[in-house]
């Protein structure tokens, strides 16, 4: 099915279907309790983003200890229509109040809770259209035209790269990284020597990586999932690339180091979530958060926790007022969540800081 086709189609269903949900709408400020539904992908290509969320709100709701808050999971798939089928069921059926999600399709998920003045709270979704999605949507991603300009900066200026290949998954998500790196990395007078895009379901990037050897840059950029970056720098290795290796941060995990091996050694990117120089709050739940997962949490993770306490915080000051919510966001000033501090922009986007990060010993570091 084209995907555009039927996007539009739901939103006409919506629109029809707009009177009858509000008059079988409860009303939510007088129920006494908040609703969310958790909107991320628990199966097929993007599950680890969506499994670090969902764990990430479960130690928040444990945390949080009360039955004021009630959460609902539904798969996105990281897939258009499942993200809006799900996000149909979460607003006409279950009556939620607010999402946290979607990894993958924020601006389509706006599309069905935007007019049901649901809030959205976004933990991905890093492509420039979510800033635009509506009033009531949040995003704690940075937009990746933030990130990978400031990589671009990093590379040129910092580690003296003039010359870069990039290699990127082949969907909205990664090309606008490239095109935003590209530009930026071009305008201070750098040179992208070669350019090439992969599927997300490919596994073999050896036919890329020869025509990158045969040009030599300085580095390779990568942007695709974690187990990709992982194979890219292993499959570089034993085709004799010499170049060093860069990468978006939304494509970095643990995957990486276990498939990379000694070849993901000395891999950069740029983070969001400041573990390396953490606050108490940072340390507090990074150990609350391996207690209880047997491992160390990542970006995915603590947005989904800090995505559950923003909620529990909104609910204390208004209680299930949404609009009252919704004002406390854009109010919000350097609100500490474990990721590091805390604010969002007249558009609902996060502002924070970027930390500088390399894998050394086979852990995440701080890059000097």
């Amino acid at each position: 099915m084209n995907t555009k086709w039927f996007v539009g189609l739901v939103v006409v269903l919506i629109a029809v279907g707009g009177i009858w949900y509000f008059a079988q709408k409860p009303n939510s400020e007088n129920s006494g309790n908040l609703k969310i539904g958790v909107l991320v992908p628990l199966t097929q290509t993007s599950a680890s983003y969506g499994e670090d969320v969902r764990a990430g709100v479960e130690l928040a709701q444990k945390q949080y200890g009360k039955n004021s808050i009630e959460v609902i999971y539904e798969d996105s798939k990281c897939d258009v229509k499942a993200a809006t089928d799900a996000a149909i069921k979460l607003v006409t059926i279950d009556h939620v109040q607010a999402i946290i999600g979607d990894v993958c399709w924020t601006e389509i998920v706006a599309k069905i809770t935007e007019p049901a003045k649901v809030l959205v709270m976004s933990t991905g979704s890093a492509q420039s259209e979510v800033r635009d999605a509506g009033d009531y949507v949040f995003r704690l991603k940075l937009d990746s035209s933030v990130d990978s300009k400031a990589l671009a900066d990093k590379l040129y200026k910092d580690f003296g790269a003039r010359k870069i290949s990039l290699l990127h998954v082949n969907d909205n998500w990664g090309t606008g990284i490239a095109v935003n790196f590209r530009a930026q990395f071009e305008k201070l007078g750098g040179q992208i020597v070669t350019a090439d895009a992969f599927k997300q379901t490919d596994n073999d990037f050896r036919t890329y990586l020869s025509k990158i050897k045969s040009v030599a840059p300085d580095y390779i950029m990568m942007t695709g999932y974690p187990g990709q970056a992982g194979l890219i720098a292993k499959q570089a290795r034993e085709l004799g690339v010499s170049a060093k290796l860069a990468a978006y941060r939304g494509g970095i995990g643990d995957e990486t180091i276990n498939l990379g091996g000694s070849a993901a050694e000395g891999l950069i990117f740029l983070d969001e979530f400041n573990d390396v120089s953490p606050t108490d709050a940072t340390k507090s739940f990074t150990q609350a958060f391996k207690d209880a997962n047997h491992r160390s949490p990542g970006l995915f993770a603590v947005m989904g926790y800090d995505a559950f306490n923003l909620y529990a915080a909104g609910l204390t000051k208004c209680g299930v007022n949404t609009e009252c919510i919704k004002n406390y966001f854009y109010n919000l000033k350097n609100y500490q969540g474990a990721e590091g501090v805390i604010s969002f922009d007249d558009h609902g986007d996060v502002l924070k800081n970027l930390v500088l990060k390399t894998i050394k010993g086979g852990q995440f570091v701080k890059a000097e």
